[in-house]
């Protein structure tokens, strides 16, 4: 009896490059299934490869379903459905299928952990907004929304443009504009934002804005 099942642990490897979006991993693993199922002594034979890779795909298309909107599911069925119907000439042609299936089921799953990442950023600057006239850490940061240190970081510049420190910066000086316009002293707002002394603090608002703090009260607290 020819034997044409495969490694369930190569399918397993197929399953989470899928869900990790990694579509190149998804490709690589599809192929090495199907040499495993077709590079034999004895191949199976047509009909026993398209059951073969129809159970593949009904796999493929469980996995995305989880994880999938209406519209998405609806379009995976249909796919599935294709599959199962299909009249296919050579074994490329199933494949080919299969991949196409898998491939828009990466991308599906790319566009919602970048939506999932760039949520988990809001929550980050929200978290420092809340946050300013504390002490702030990347360590504390990553905390809040179950992020590594190294990886928080990384992830934070590229949704924002700024490192960690740069927006945590950015974000006091514009707080202070708004606590120098409705008439806080300065000394206040030096401890209201975290730093520890009046100097530290009026160096570092001059550099972002090109003012000391009561420059900048002069300038525009008086506009109407």
């Amino acid at each position: 009896m020819t034997v044409t099942s495969y490694s369930l642990d190569k399918e397993n490897e197929m399953i989470l490059c899928l869900k990790a979006g990694n579509e190149e991993g998804f490709i690589q693993h599809l192929m090495t299934i199907a040499d495993d199922c077709l590079n034999r002594a004895n191949p199976p034979s047509p009909d026993a490869v398209t059951n073969i890779f129809y159970g593949l795909a009904f796999t493929i298309y469980r996995m995305i379903a989880t994880n999938a909107s209406d519209e998405q599911k609806a379009e995976m069925n249909q796919r599935l459905k294709n599959i199962k119907s299909g009249r296919y000439t050579s074994t490329i042609e199933i494949i080919n299928d299969i991949k196409a299936m898998g491939i828009l089921g990466c991308t599906w799953m790319q566009s919602k952990q970048k939506k999932h990442l760039s949520g988990l950023m809001l929550d980050a600057q929200s978290y420092i907004l809340a946050h300013l006239g504390e002490e702030l850490t990347v360590q504390m940061c990553a905390n809040a929304v179950h992020l590594s240190p190294s990886y928080f970081s990384n992830l934070f510049k590229k949704e924002t443009g700024m490192t960690f420190m740069q927006y945590v910066t950015n974000a006091r000086i514009e707080k202070a504009k708004e606590l120098l316009l409705i008439g806080m002293q300065v000394q206040d707002i030096t401890y209201e934002l975290g730093y520890k002394d009046r100097p530290y603090f009026t160096e570092i608002f001059k550099k972002y804005t090109g003012l000391t703090p009561t420059e900048f009260r002069n300038k525009y607290g008086q506009v109407c």
